[in-house]
């Protein structure tokens, strides 16, 4: 699963993850859909950590940004974390 798909479209994309990990089971988009939008999510800052409830899925940042950021490195990170596309 690439991280932009997944913060792009989340429900197709985790809907596809569920059905991979449980094949044959019939998956509940609605409580899905609401575990997106709903789940919580954790703020680290220096010496810090904040809980955030009901924060929901969405992107908050551009990985290109992160002062590590190098493209040869990350491309060679997905060869090893393809997934098929639904």
């Amino acid at each position: 699963m690439k991280y932009d798909t997944l913060m792009e479209d989340p429900l197709p994309t985790m809907t596809h993850i569920v059905k991979f990990f449980a094949p044959g089971n019939d998956v509940d988009r609605g409580r899905l859909a609401e575990c997106i939008e709903t789940a919580p999510i954790e703020i680290i800052g220096l010496g810090t950590l904040s809980n955030v409830e009901g924060h929901g899925l969405r992107p908050n940042r551009d990985i290109r940004s992160f002062r590590y950021y190098d493209d040869d490195f990350f491309n060679a990170l997905n060869m090893f974390t393809w997934f098929p596309e639904p």
